[in-house]
């Protein structure tokens, strides 16, 4: 359709222009949907070589929330984080993806904040994610991270319900845990990964 009316002679510039950010926004979308869809192709298959190496909780957040900064901006939120040195035994290109899936995630559903934290314990780090929205429906927690589930109140947020997919299966690749709470006042998601050794 947009393109349709692109073509229309009688079109003004100004609505030409319009058009045409409209027309940028959703080759965009079209192109975040297919890397994605090959992403999931890929984890699916198990064709991924995993590098697994020694990286620390707080560059893993850095990395993780940097594409974010602006959008939180924007949306007037912003990043807390209580993490340090604690350790982790990942890959660090695709653990960024997942832990940015994540925080993608709380930041939609955030109305000011979202907080991360990160301890670690003989076995494993554990990475929270909490944003302070209004909760989700328990009724989705169980559903979350089924490829192409969107709850009600993520519909207007134009995903495709793939995030949550794709942190869920690098993260199970990595041999951690990732799982959902949710109160009246806040939503926390919890990832668990293998602890790595200290430089």
């Amino acid at each position: 359709l947009t393109v349709t009316l692109l073509a229309a002679e009688d079109i003004t510039p100004e609505r030409r222009r319009e058009l045409m950010r409209e027309l940028r926004r959703l080759l965009s979308r079209m192109d975040w949907l297919v890397e994605s869809l090959l992403k999931m192709s890929k984890l699916d298959a198990g064709t991924i070589p995993f590098q697994r190496m020694p990286l620390s909780a707080a560059e893993l957040v850095r990395r993780a929330a940097a594409p974010l900064a602006v959008p939180m901006e924007v949306r007037g939120e912003h990043l807390e984080t209580d993490v340090g040195g604690e350790m982790l035994l990942c890959d660090p290109g695709w653990t960024v993806e997942a832990l940015g899936n994540v925080l993608k995630n709380c930041m939609e559903h955030a109305q000011s904040v979202v907080r991360v934290g990160a301890r670690e314990t003989a076995l494993y780090t554990e990475i929270t994610v909490r944003d302070d929205g209004p909760g989700m429906d328990p009724d989705d927690i169980p559903h979350l991270f089924e490829r192409f589930y969107r709850a009600d109140g993520s519909r207007t947020q134009g995903g495709f319900g793939l995030g949550l997919s794709i942190a869920q299966a690098i993260v199970r690749e990595h041999q951690g845990t990732i799982r959902c709470e949710s109160d009246a006042r806040s939503t926390r998601f919890i990832v668990t990964l293998p602890l790595g050794g200290r430089k």
